[in-house]
This record gives C-alpha cells, sequence and structure tokens, in this order.
C-alpha cells in the first residue's frame, strides 16, 4: 500500500500529459476544420473602388437594417451571414438596395460607387457576378480591409 501513492504521480506525471495533448490536437484540428468549413455561412464581399466622386464620405452599409460595416473609398469589406434566406443589402438611410436570397456555402459581390448628379453624389450599390466581383474585389489594396459577421 505504500506504493499506491507513487503509482498515482508516475501516472498523474506521465500519462495526463499525454492525454491531454492528445486531445487538444484534436481539438485544435475540429476547430481548424469548422473554421474552414464555409457550408457554415454564406460571405457578402464589399467593396468601394477609388473614385473621386464622393470620395471623401463614407456609407453604413446594412443587411436587413442591421449595420455591418462602413465603406470608405478604395476600400473593402468581407461579411459572414450566417442565416440563409431574403437579405436586404441597403446603404444607410438612402433608397438604394439590393436583395438577396442568401445560401449558405456561396459568396455574394455587392460594389458600392458614387454617381454624380445635379445636386451632388448619389450612392449607387449592385450585386455583381462572382467572375468579375472576385477580380475587382482583389484589385481592391485596402490597408485596412474588415472582415465582420452577422
Amino acid at each position: 500500500m505504500k506504493n499506491f501513492p507513487l503509482i498515482h504521480l508516475v501516472f498523474i506525471l506521465f500519462f495526463v500529459p499525454i492525454i491531454y495533448t492528445i486531445k487538444a490536437q484534436k481539438l485544435s484540428i475540429n476547430l481548424h476544420q469548422e473554421i474552414n468549413d464555409t457550408t457554415q455561412y454564406a460571405t457578402l464581399y464589399i467593396y468601394r473602388p477609388a473614385n473621386t466622386v464622393g470620395g471623401l464620405v463614407g456609407y453604413h452599409i446594412n443587411v436587413n437594417d442591421s449595420t455591418v460595416v462602413k465603406i470608405k473609398n478604395n476600400s473593402k469589406a468581407a461579411v459572414k451571414l450566417y442565416k440563409e434566406g431574403p437579405a436586404q443589402i441597403s446603404v444607410g438611410n438612402e433608397d438604394k438596395k439590393v436583395n438577396v436570397h442568401v445560401r449558405l456555402g456561396e459568396v455574394y459581390y455587392i460594389k458600392f460607387g458614387m454617381l454624380s448628379g445635379l445636386v451632388g453624389a448619389k450612392p449607387e450599390i449592385n450585386l455583381i457576378s462572382p467572375e468579375q466581383g472576385q477580380a475587382e474585389y482583389d484589385s481592391i489594396k485596402d490597408k485596412k480591409s474588415k472582415s465582420k459577421s452577422k
């Protein structure tokens, strides 16, 4: 019975760290798979190419009336959407809106721009094809690219 504590000590010092290491590695693999599993969300890529018209003004971009990002001239942002179904993307309190039926695992590109008018610059927002959108999004060298979840 005197060796009983020694056996526990050996078990604690030798086997417990091995068990925790194995569990930690398994957890790390599972977390990595979950993070890279794009079927759990849709990605909304919002971008605003450089333009001298309205270039000093930033605009809030909303998804279903909730602000997800403020987009400035020559900037971009990626927003993860975790809910499927209809979504309305709008510019601040302007009338400009785009309707998207969100499907998990899909990507959507929203291009924001400014049009000059008689009175002043007006915001414009459009849903762009993934091919064109990815090329334009990647061409923006935004130092402060944002990534959000919704």
